[in-house]
């Protein structure tokens, strides 16, 4: 998990967690359905969606792969 306090968790946590919630709308699937299709907990889909954690970097690369998107597309660093 990157620490809150990064100068890289201000400026990517915001940007992940609009991606992440725009897949998950995009999907048409509730949070709870979203979390069993891909693998991960809902809880963890909640706290990505809502900006309150960001997952490391190998979750972020395994979350990416499932989603089809690149890490750096999923941290607003690429527009894909």
């Amino acid at each position: 998990m990157i620490p809150r306090n990064s100068r890289e968790w201000k400026e990517s946590c915001p940007a992940f967690a609009r991606r992440f919630r725009q897949l998950v709308e995009e999907s048409g699937l509730k949070r709870r359905a979203f979390a069993e299709k891909y693998g991960l907990s809902a809880a963890a889909v909640s706290n990505y969606c809502n900006g309150k954690h960001m997952p490391d970097s190998v979750r972020l690369k395994e979350i990416g792969e499932k989603l089809g998107k690149s890490a750096d597309w999923l941290l607003g660093r690429d527009q894909e």
